[in-house]
């Protein structure tokens, strides 16, 4: 049996697939996304994670034939704090579980809760799956791109530069961006100008799957024992 590990969307997923595979743990682990999980009115709605929900829901028959053993949910911490997430997570396992069995509650990261699935067509058998949670930041907030962009390996001038200089350049147009799309804009002028040659950036080499699959042991220090959340997903990873 394996332990799915359940993210936020597809570009995630491919980081996510990169740690595990720099850990040796692709033959026991595998990833999949929740795209456009609970967005309402542009704004997270952690009361009601409809596509979190979803997700979970359709992988219900899964669980109950002892598919998985054990359930990771990744979420990035953003600016809503961790009761915020750990809230979110909970909801949505009450919602989408609450029905077929008792839910118990997470109150921490890394920390593992059981839940019974009964076995199609077997009374009173159950297919037993725990579920964990982590929370990716830096000093309490951001998202995985803020974890690459610190354990980042080679120079980063053209990142550091524009980075830099946009945000002025766009006040004064009028104009601004918020900081996890900057956060986006660097982790791609990393990928592409400052780590590869112009003959070979193209878009089959900056792909994020191709730059995860391909690269990223070259542009990342996954082995980085500073940053508290890479440890605590690297331990949780490292223990199935």
């Amino acid at each position: 049996m394996k332990t799915l590990v359940i993210v936020e969307d597809q570009n995630d997923a491919y980081i996510f697939e990169a740690i595990i595979r720099h850990l040796a743990k692709e033959d026991s682990m595998k990833v999949i996304d929740t795209p456009e999980w609970e967005y309402i009115a542009s704004e997270p709605n952690p009361e009601k994670p409809t596509a979190l929900i979803k997700g979970l829901q359709n992988l219900t028959n899964d669980f109950s034939k002892g598919k998985y053993n054990k359930v990771i949910i990744i979420r990035d911490m953003d600016s809503f704090g961790k009761s915020n997430r750990l809230s979110m997570i909970n909801n949505a396992l009450q919602d989408a579980y609450s029905e077929i069995a008792d839910i118990p509650e997470l109150t921490d990261t890394s920390q593992y809760v059981t839940i019974d699935f009964p076995i199609n067509g077997q009374e009173n058998e159950f297919s037993r799956v725990e579920f964990a949670c982590l929370l990716i930041h830096k000093d309490g907030g951001g998202e995985i791109e803020d974890i690459l962009r610190a354990i980042k390996i080679q120079k980063s001038h053209v990142a550091d530069c524009i980075d830099k200089l946009l945000p002025n350049c766009l006040e004064q147009k009028g104009e601004s961006l918020k900081d996890k799309e900057l956060n986006k804009l660097w982790i791609n002028h990393y990928q592409r100008y400052d780590t590869l040659k112009k003959k070979d950036r193209t878009a089959k080499n900056t792909s994020p799957e191709s730059v995860m699959r391909h690269r990223a042991s070259d542009l990342y220090d996954f082995d980085n024992q500073t940053l508290p959340a890479l440890i605590e997903l690297k331990t949780l990873f490292e223990n199935l």
